[in-house]
């Protein structure tokens, strides 16, 4: 009985323990299976809503970018325009100037088309360099008055020889040799009062001190005239001649504008009313009034301190700023009078015939 007992006992135990098991399985299947299933359904509909949010990401970023782009550059531009960044840009690394260089103020024209008319003071061209103005003087449109022939057969100034000095055309040019130490100018026989006077001159041969250069709006007795010259060590020189004294218009001035030894210097005046301007190898040097001497003759000047000294001119030329006028003679079949400056016979003209006058203004 105990054995039945024990056997209905397990076999109520193993018909009950799998139906236990049966049922608690399935139970457990079927109530957790659909929870599970509603679970995943739920949790796939959020995800894909977030990998779609997520895709539009890089759009949004881009489009934020963009935006603060946009608002950067309106900002730039409206402080650009306004004035408060003045920066050049230049994406194309090239020398255009951006719309900034606009509103630049344009300089004040300077006069150097019309310069004024220049002080008394000369310009010292060591301690200062010419101004534009200066070295570019305008002038009116010139004509020709007179230009030294030097080859020609009847030289065109003074000639002549003596115990002190002697005056000749030579291969070109005009040489003017002293035997004595002394000082000496030879002109051309005509007056002008406003024209320009260009001459060329070197230093041939000497020793000791020289100075050589133009004379203008001198007379033709020596006793007074201008004198542009410069020396054997450097310097430049102008000065008025006048009561047998010298005065210095230009100081005796060292400059790197004078060509020294046997080089040549190219000497230019200009007489315009009561103004006088002069440059040296085409620098401007200094410009003065004249209140002393209106008009006269142009010519060569030498001075030697040693005997046995020669400088040389190879140019002369006297322009005018009107066209020259020539003189209808008494007599129809004389040469005109402008004519006797450029003699074509081998013996010249006695009115051609200039002479040679100490710088104190003595003849010889």
């Amino acid at each position: 009985m105990n054995e039945k007992k024990s056997f209905q006992q397990a076999e109520s135990r193993s018909e009950r323990t799998p139906q236990r098991s049966d049922a608690a399985h399935t139970a457990s299947r079927t109530e957790r299976s659909p929870q599970r299933s509603d679970a995943a359904t739920g949790s796939n509909a959020p995800r894909g809503e977030r990998n779609g949010v997520r895709s539009l990401l890089p759009f949004i970023a881009l489009g934020v970018i963009l935006f603060l782009c946009l608002c950067g550059v309106g900002a730039y531009a409206l402080l650009n325009v306004t004035g408060i960044i003045t920066t050049q840009v230049n994406l194309l690394r090239t020398a255009t100037p951006t719309f900034g260089a606009l509103v630049t103020s344009t300089p004040a024209a300077t006069e150097s088309e019309t310069p004024a008319a220049p002080s008394v003071t000369a310009t010292n061209p060591n301690s200062a360099t010419p101004t534009l103005a200066a070295a570019t003087v305008e002038l009116p449109e010139t004509f020709t008055a007179f230009d030294a022939d030097f080859f020609a057969e009847t030289c065109p100034l003074f000639e002549g020889e003596n115990e002190t000095r002697a005056y000749d055309c030579a291969f070109g040019e005009y040489v003017m040799r002293h035997k004595q130490a002394t000082t000496r100018y030879a002109f051309y026989d005509a007056e002008y009062d406003n024209a320009v006077v260009d001459a060329t001159g070197y230093f041939v041969d000497g020793s000791g001190k020289y100075e050589y250069g133009v004379v203008v709006r001198g007379n033709q007795e020596g006793t007074a005239y201008y004198v542009f010259t410069v020396t054997n060590d450097g310097k430049y020189n102008v000065a008025l001649y006048q009561d047998k004294k010298y005065t210095d218009v230009v100081p005796y001035t060292e400059s790197n504008f004078v060509n020294s030894g046997t080089q040549a210097n190219t000497f230019r005046v200009i007489m315009f009313g009561k103004q006088l301007t002069f440059l040296l190898n085409g620098h401007f040097i200094a410009s003065a009034p004249d209140n002393v001497l209106q008009d006269g003759v142009v010519g060569l000047f030498f001075y030697n301190a040693e005997p046995d000294a020669a400088v040389g001119f190879n140019q002369l030329t006297i322009s005018t700023f009107a066209p020259p006028t020539p003189t209808v003679p008494a007599d129809a079949n004389a040469t005109p009078t402008f004519e006797l400056f450029f003699p074509t016979t081998t013996a010249a003209p006695a009115a051609t015939v200039t002479t040679a006058a100490i710088k104190p203004g003595v003849y010889v």
